[in-house]
């Protein structure tokens, strides 16, 4: 998989407030993706969460990539490294 991401500067408000000055903070934010193959991710996430591939498997069909994607990410806030 070859992700490639480039850092953006970007007001960040987190209020409602209308006199909230916000921050300037750099955020990164992907620039080009390739397809990523299944076999592989679900075996890096098996490895790396300690969860056997079966359930992995059950999981990336049950409910689909983006997903499986977005549950891999909120429980390591740092990123797969593939």
């Amino acid at each position: 998989m070859a992700l490639k991401v480039k850092a953006k500067e970007k007001k960040l408000k987190f209020s409602k407030n209308e006199n909230d000055p916000g921050f300037w903070r750099y955020v990164m934010v992907p620039d080009l993706y390739s397809t990523l193959d299944q076999d592989k991710v679900i075996k890096e996430a098996a490895i790396r969460s300690g969860v056997s591939e079966g359930v992995m498997q059950a999981c990336w069909k049950g409910v689909g990539l983006f997903s499986f994607l977005e549950y891999l990410f909120a429980a390591n806030p740092l990123g797969l490294c593939f």
